[in-house]
């Protein structure tokens, strides 16, 4: 043991909060002022009426969204001094700068941030769940606030009304049984619900995740483009693992909806101006205390009390496991999963025991399991597991994998393992799976990467896997495409934010037996 003094410097990176919230941390007056741009970008709003500033329109010189300064850091400096000193003085100047106090942060060293107000994001939490949500269905059902020099008649985008709305909420609500329950609450009939304590995450699923299909052929073909915009770039940016090329997609595609918007829905027109909101919902807060200051931390923490590892767990390594439900002996494979099955075997491992399980009909006598743990936490069930066949249950047998570096997408019929050599007495996991058709080329590069829809290959799409070549879960939506059945793909928006911290549970008790 040596007497020594460590000193750790630590980085403040970015601070965060909604728009009320952010202006005791950055020292700003909010959106209501001139200066309204939470990052301080220097666009002056002209119109004392308005929260947000179009980039176009009667109130404005047109402005160009990918001109406009990120952070003026230069500015921000000398505006904060002319804010600062005799209180008379400062009083004058806030509506001018937009700046109220001089941030609490400012005691940082300057080598320790990122500045101010570079330090400070912007609210994409309450933008993304509850904004933009509370702007664009009032809008597509033609209730949003009508100025009185307006018309709703005029309004091409207004579809959702009368029993396409209430079709609309049944598509919704019928898609349920397709989304894995790590897909979390799934989003109930918007036409009975929307109204009576709709969650964030019920238009995070409605809108990122399956809008694109529902309200296909629903909103008019160039609306519905322009949506499949902000679905793509919303999914990339809640991802937490982003590259340098997704950020740039991410941000073309946020410009070019926010261009388009102004031209299809406000349309420049000076009656249409409020089309363009800023913190309308934040919801009801108040739901999330709890009168019974008593409460038990695990009535909190349902996983409080739970194994982080299934005593019926298998490991496989990699943080892959096997879980039941489990054959305990061998059973017929139908003659199709058998070929394929020896197929596999004799490109791989043309010495296995596992040959002699053949029978003369070539049909191979195996040993399945039902679930398979992901690295990720998740639970991927199969076609053998008995969840999966129960009335309504949320069906989590379809997987994103990569095959010598190329991604697929496929059902999972069951898991198996296989002694790969006389001499080696380890087991091989395996999956026999079903992969469905590559996209629709055409609408996938219309729509901005957002519209993944494929078939169904059935036996024709028989393939055995190897585990690890398992990703993740993904959702596969029935639906109808030209009189033709297809299956329209998407994943769990922010699936890897979501995951961060790294419990395992179990969510199917039923499944953990032998047969």
């Amino acid at each position: 043991m040596r007497d020594t003094t460590f000193i750790s410097h630590l980085f403040l990176a970015l601070g965060t909060a909604d728009g009320p919230g952010l202006t005791y941390l950055n020292g700003l007056i909010g959106h209501h002022s001139k200066n309204g741009c939470r990052l301080y970008c220097g666009v002056i709003k002209l119109d004392a009426r308005t929260i947000t500033q179009p980039t176009r329109g009667p109130l404005t010189i047109s402005l160009k969204v990918v001109r406009i300064q990120t952070l003026m850091s230069g500015t921000f400096p000398q505006a904060l001094q002319r804010s600062t000193g005799e209180t008379w003085c400062m009083f004058l100047c806030r509506l001018d700068t937009g700046i109220a106090k001089p941030s609490m942060f400012l005691g940082f060293s300057a080598d320790h941030t990122f500045g101010i107000p570079k330090c400070f994001g912007s609210d994409i939490m309450h933008l993304i769940s509850l904004n933009i949500p509370d702007l664009l269905i009032p809008l597509w059902r033609g209730t949003f606030e009508c100025n009185a020099d307006d018309d709703k008649s005029t309004w091409t985008w207004a579809v959702l009304t009368g029993n396409i709305w209430k079709d609309f909420g049944k598509a919704v609500a019928a898609t349920t049984p397709h989304l894995p329950g790590f897909f979390d609450r799934p989003p109930h009939n918007p036409a009975k619900k929307i109204n009576s304590g709709y969650k964030a995450w019920e238009f995070t699923l409605l809108l990122y995740g399956i809008g694109p299909l529902v309200l296909h052929n629903v909103l008019p073909l160039p609306y519905w483009q322009h949506f499949c915009k902000l679905v793509r770039a919303v999914c990339i940016i809640s991802q937490h693992n982003i590259t340098r090329e997704e950020l740039q997609v991410a941000a073309r595609l946020f410009v070019e909806f926010i261009e388009e918007f102004e031209e299809l829905y406000y349309q420049c027109r000076l009656e249409q101006i409020h089309f363009w909101t800023m913190e309308r919902t934040i919801g009801n807060l108040v739901m999330c205390h709890s009168s019974r200051s008593t409460q038990r931390i695990d009535d909190y923490d349902p996983d409080y009390n739970k194994l982080l590892y299934p005593r019926w767990l298998k490991d496989l390594g990699g943080g892959y496991a096997l879980l039941k439900l489990q054959e305990c002996c061998r059973h017929d494979a139908t003659f199709a999963e058998s070929l394929e099955i020896k197929a596999f075997l004799d490109t791989y491992y043309p010495h296995s025991p596992e040959h002699a399980f053949f029978d003369p009909h070539m049909c191979f006598r195996v040993c399945r399991w039902a679930r398979l743990r992901l690295p990720n936490g998740q639970t991927c069930r199969s076609v053998f597991s008995q969840r999966e066949t129960q009335a309504n249950a949320r069906h989590a047998r379809n997987v994103k994998l990569s095959i010598a570096g190329v991604l697929y997408f496929a059902e999972v019929l069951f898991f198996f393992e296989i002694r790969m050599h006389p001499d080696i007495h380890d087991l091989e996991p395996l999956a026999l799976i079903t992969i469905y058709s590559p996209p629709d080329r055409a609408l996938l590069q219309d729509l901005s990467n957002t519209f993944y829809t494929c078939t169904h290959h059935g036996e024709a799409g028989l393939r055995v896997v190897r585990v690890p070549s398992i990703q993740s879960i993904v959702a596969m939506v029935p639906h109808m495409l030209v009189g033709e059945e297809r299956f329209y793909m998407f994943e769990k928006p922010g699936m890897d934010l979501a995951n961060l911290g790294g419990i395992l549970w179990d969510e199917d008790e039923d499944d953990n037996q032998l047969i």
